[in-house]
């Protein structure tokens, strides 16, 4: 005889994946620009820097936005777990839900790592212009002034301390300031740079909190850094010498988020289903993928 999966249970279980999806903290919708897909594989005409404002003396004068093109793809996720038939039938103690809890949670992990993938591979994913996202010099347009990759000396080793790691930040901020755009126009994070956002493996969290907590360190270094960023703190990074550093305050962002299909949660529950397969069938599915996006938008640190 079937086993009969009602439809209270099968609504209890996508609660139960909804709920530990959005229970798990996530950084990257935060850095991460939202990009709608309609086709799997796309080309987008990633527009240039506006023209700079002129005096008017002869009339109007009609200047071009450069286009570029960015061809991108998204691919298909999933994770799909076969829930026993015995465990449907003996299940007591909530073992179930637990099981259902740890898939749900998974999803959103999973996601968290991609993001921060595209980060640390920034040496083989080519940012729109063709170039790494994280790059020594590279040369857009007019302009030849962009360079994502800096570092310095930390006293102790690999990890700075607080003084260390604010004396790097205005190095940074000084960086991303003279970015220029491919017309070779300076500031193009003049207003991103009002909020920052940090990026940093784990041994970096008492050194960047306590910075981004203190009013002064001390009375003779005179740092400052309430109010500085906001800092995230990734297991996924994983060397103790590199911090990340991104211009977040406009709408593009360092890394797309390639949206096609959104997430499912399929259950399936049909008894000859489960009598066929011995087994009660729990699948997540999204179609995206991330991509890197604007470089002007980011810093490595590495310290030495």
């Amino acid at each position: 005889m079937s086993i009969h999966v009602d439809k209270f249970l099968v609504k209890g279980i996508r609660d139960e994946l909804n709920s530990a999806i959005n229970e798990v903290p996530q950084s990257w919708p935060t850095w991460c620009q939202n990009l709608p897909m309609t086709a799997r594989n796309e080309t987008f005409a990633w527009a240039g820097d506006l023209p700079t404002p002129r005096v008017m003396t002869d009339g109007r004068l009609l200047q071009h936005i450069d286009g570029y093109d960015y061809d991108v793809t998204t691919h298909t996720h999933e994770l799909s777990v076969l829930i026993d038939r015995e465990m449907l039938e003996d299940d007591q103690i909530g073992a179930l839900m637990s099981r259902v809890n740890s898939l749900g949670r998974a999803w959103p992990t999973y996601k968290e790592s991609l993001a921060i993938g595209q980060v640390l591979a920034a040496d083989t994913n080519l940012a729109w212009d063709g170039t790494a996202l994280i790059a020594d010099t590279r040369v857009v347009g007019a302009s030849a002034n962009i360079d994502n990759l800096l570092g310095g000396a930390a006293a102790t080793g690999t990890i700075p301390t607080s003084a260390e790691f604010l004396a790097a930040m205005a190095v940074i901020i000084a960086a991303m300031v003279r970015f220029q755009s491919d017309k070779g126009k300076p500031t193009p994070n003049l207003l991103a740079i009002q909020k920052l956002l940090i990026l940093a493996p784990p041994t970096h969290t008492d050194p960047i909190r306590t910075a981004l907590a203190a009013t002064e360190l001390a009375a003779t270094t005179n740092i400052y850094g309430k109010g500085l960023a906001e800092a995230h703190f990734s297991p996924f990074i994983t060397d103790d010498d590199t911090t990340y550093v991104i211009a977040n305050g406009d709408a593009k962002k360092p890394i797309l988020h390639l949206s096609k299909t959104p997430l499912e949660t399929i259950v399936y529950s049909d008894p000859h289903w489960i009598d066929h397969n011995d087994g009660l069938l729990v699948t997540l599915r999204e179609r995206f993928d991330f991509v890197p996006g604007d470089f002007y938008k980011i810093v490595e640190y590495i310290w030495t």
